[in-house]
């Protein structure tokens, strides 16, 4: 009997055929219309032919590998969530995913019920776009723009990723708060309480990477041990 509890569209590249196949059962029989390749150069056609709500994307393929189809993915302002899939489980594998553009990952092995959280999570996501009166908020040199997803360093445009922004604007937005871990995956990253990721740990580092990368050091997101993080500028008392 069909569990009709995932109505959406999902992509599937993945060229370990007993994986796409066990996927592509699992996900049909919640109820998903499946798209499924083995081969890395066919992802962003298809990817722009189908539109799908949600792209499951391993890293090692033929053709052209995950990290570079995700890429090619957002540099054709293409929104999908993409969660990628490995087998290199490194903090820097990890990290080269996340700022590739990706939303999230999983290492292999994984379960399929684990996978399904991810997926559900990603779907529930509502971006900080979605809301046309957010407020563009300048702090000191820092600029972020919810309606054109950008952020800038007086002139200087930063580049971060869809789910970077989501985090730095809802972290900006609170300013001077101090956001629990908790409000933070559901209210921003979709997931349900009880799901265990180290994306957002992964999302932080990298936006501080850049933030450092573009002399940013006026403001900073600060993690408070045990609770969550902050967005401070050195005015904060």
């Amino acid at each position: 009997m069909t569990n009709q509890e995932l109505k959406c569209t999902l992509l599937i590249c993945e060229d370990d055929i007993s994986i796409l196949d066990m996927l592509t059962d699992y996900f049909s029989d919640l109820g998903a219309k499946i798209i499924s390749t083995s081969d890395g150069g066919k992802a962003l056609e298809l990817i722009k032919s189908s539109r799908p709500d949600i792209v499951l994307l391993d890293v090692v393929l033929p053709n052209q590998d995950g990290i570079s189809i995700v890429k090619d993915i957002r540099d054709n302002s293409l929104d999908v969530p993409v969660i990628l899939m490995t087998e290199k489980s490194s903090i820097d594998d990890r990290v080269l995913g996340l700022d590739s553009g990706a939303d999230d990952y999983l290492c292999k092995p994984f379960s399929p019920k684990e996978l399904f959280a991810r997926v559900k999570a990603q779907l529930r996501r509502l971006p900080a776009s979605s809301d046309k009166t957010a407020k563009t908020l300048q702090f000191n040199t820092l600029r972020i723009n919810p309606l054109t997803r950008e952020v800038y360093n007086k002139s200087s445009l930063v580049t971060v990723t869809k789910t970077e922004f989501d985090v730095l604007y809802y972290l900006a937005k609170k300013h001077p708060e101090v956001i629990a871990h908790e409000e933070l995956f559901s209210k921003v990253l979709g997931y349900n309480p009880g799901v265990e990721t180290k994306a957002l740990t992964m999302h932080v580092m990298n936006l501080r990477k850049k933030f450092r990368k573009h002399d940013i050091d006026d403001v900073e997101i600060t993690a408070v041990p045990g609770v969550g993080y902050r967005f401070t500028t050195h005015s904060d008392a």
